[in-house]
């Protein structure tokens, strides 16, 4: 199995409902912040979104603002959940409690790609991330993925994009296409179109 590829296997992924970290713009990585107020409405909103999507299971991340996203929506959704220690944020060492760089706010990757003592490699990252998955997806689930900004532009620098973001709690649908699978869709739910 090629764990640089994930899985031809449909999913919705969401990121955590917003924390004070990130209205203050600070690094967050494993440091864990609750949501605040703004989070858990969030979250409540990304739920009621997601109720019409059929998904059978939800798998977040431990950190406490990705599972407490995914406990809100579960109590909408009544669907199982579990938790993932390969969905984590990357790891950022010495930069984790820093406010974020002027040039680090208007480049998504250099958000990402930013490395300090201690941090996790980027490789090392988009590793974890294709692995988790590789357990994760089933074809008999239609899984929902909690995790955080990080684990989001990892999905996407895999499947070729360049410079995402995703915002907070903003449910989207990946999917092969149905010509080739090499090909993915990624897109808001509320953009979806229904025959991918």
């Amino acid at each position: 199995m090629n764990k640089s590829i994930i899985p031809h296997i449909p999913f919705y992924f969401v990121r955590h409902g917003q924390t004070d970290w990130n209205l203050k713009h600070m690094i967050q990585g494993h440091i864990d912040i609750p949501l605040n107020e703004m989070g858990l409405d969030q979250a409540k909103s990304a739920a009621t979104l997601l109720t019409n999507q059929e998904i059978t299971r939800i798998i977040s991340s431990p950190l406490i603002r990705a599972h407490k996203t995914a406990q809100i929506i579960q109590e909408i959704l009544q669907v199982p959940l579990h938790t993932h220690e390969g969905l984590k944020e990357r790891y950022l060492g010495k930069l984790e409690g820093t406010v974020k760089t002027e040039s680090s706010l208007t480049s998504v990757n250099h958000n990402y790609t930013q490395t300090a003592e201690g941090s996790e490699c980027i490789d090392d990252f988009k590793k974890r991330i294709a692995e988790a998955l590789h357990e994760i997806l089933h074809a008999d689930h239609v899984t929902l993925i909690v995790a955080h900004g990080g684990v989001y532009w990892a999905l996407m620098h895999m499947l070729g994009f360049d410079d995402q973001a995703s915002s907070n709690a903003v449910p989207h649908f990946f999917s092969p296409t149905k010509n080739d699978d090499k090909q993915w869709l990624v897109c808001p739910i509320h953009e979806r179109k229904i025959d991918y």
